[in-house]
């Protein structure tokens, strides 16, 4: 695990906005609240910046997981106003940026994307979920990786059965795996990916539960 894929923390310490970017229905918006829940916990201010405002009850999803969380949401369409948006958020804030879905085979959406990525010094983050076609997820990876796209968030882990598409990407992409989203509950935050939490999901817990009193020495 350590030797054929890579990792990364979501945040590494630069105080960049995390603008998460994906296909349609990756569950870029419950991420965010995932994530805006963790960071809260650990006595951070949080700021929350959607660009989604086409999607039928985006919104309204959003609002309603922040008002939740006591954070304010504000809503752009175009760079400017995210470049904005970001500048009030400039003391001491996690800014998180909630994306639009995007076709990545469409070179308008794409272009759209890219102008919003440059509008203001941020990390794009792909959100793509578990259980994609190989070949399928690792063209959409490659386009994204296209903007700019480094890391990647991988959700839906607790509805799939069979993973190896998730490691297909990784390897052929050579994007770092940062998180997973093992359930749909708020509450419930992101695991970080690493090799041993890696392992673990892979591996049957009989295997893993021998392997560890092995380890410790336990009977």
């Amino acid at each position: 695990m350590d030797k054929h894929f890579n990792y990364a923390p979501l945040f590494d310490g630069s105080n960049k906005p995390i603008c998460l970017v994906g296909p349609p229905g990756a569950g870029k918006t419950l991420t965010i609240a995932k994530i805006a829940a963790n960071r809260i916990l650990h006595k951070n201010r949080v700021g929350v910046i959607t660009t989604d405002l086409t999607r039928a009850g985006a919104i309204e999803q959003l609002s309603s997981l922040t008002r939740l969380l006591k954070i304010d949401l504000i809503e752009v369409e175009d760079p400017p106003a995210l470049r904005d948006a970001i500048e009030t958020h400039q003391n001491g804030e996690v800014v998180l940026i909630d994306n639009t879905g995007r076709n990545p085979f469409s070179k308008g959406d794409m272009f759209d994307l890219r102008k919003m990525i440059s509008a203001a010094d941020m990390e794009p983050v792909l959100v793509l979920p578990a259980g994609l076609d190989a070949q399928e997820g690792i063209d959409i990876a490659r386009a994204f990786m296209d903007v700019g796209v480094r890391k990647m968030i991988v959700t839906k882990v607790d509805m799939t059965r069979r993973l190896g598409s998730m490691l297909s990407i990784a390897h052929e992409t050579g994007l770092h795996l940062c998180d997973m989203s093992l359930s749909p509950k708020v509450t419930e935050g992101l695991q970080a990916v690493n090799p041993v939490t890696l392992a673990r999901l892979l591996l049957p817990a009989d295997v893993v539960s021998a392997v560890l009193k092995k380890s410790t020495g336990t009977a």
